[in-house]
């Protein structure tokens, strides 16, 4: 075990930051990096569930993050099949996403982000040509 009561003294007396406040990131297009991508289950349904982050590389939002849920259910197959293989993902079978979620990272995407009420939802228009992996590349 690490024995940490060496600072003990000094963690008594250190000061905390306030946390910067963050202006809300606005609606409309984004150049972003998939960061992550996860499959996971919904809380509330118990549907799976893709749980995108993706970093913004462009403009006055650069470096922040926006998140994209997308609930796999028969009526959103048709958009989480688009959302795939518009980040370059062309599966015969969704049962094997779970082997290629790696392949989603760093794919870099425009989005647009739409605000709607209180939620927000990140559409994905197309994938960047500087994406990792394109077989553009010289050599």
């Amino acid at each position: 075990m690490i024995n940490l009561s060496r600072f003990d003294s000094a963690w008594q007396t250190e000061k905390v930051d306030e946390p910067a406040s963050l202006e809300p990131i606005p609606d409309g297009a984004y150049e972003v990096e998939v960061e992550d991508v996860q499959l996971t289950e919904a809380a509330s349904s118990g549907n799976p569930m893709l749980k995108w982050r993706l970093r913004i590389h462009s403009g006055g939002f650069e470096n922040r993050l926006l998140w994209k849920n997308r609930a796999i259910t028969g009526g959103s197959l048709k958009w989480v099949k688009q959302d795939l293989e518009t980040c370059g993902l062309q599966l015969a079978e969704l049962s094997a996403l779970p082997a290629h979620l790696a392949d989603l990272v760093h794919q870099r995407l425009e989005v647009v982000k739409r605000t709607r009420g209180e939620f927000y939802d990140i559409y994905f228009q197309r994938r960047l040509p500087d994406s990792i992996g394109d077989d553009d590349l010289p050599f």
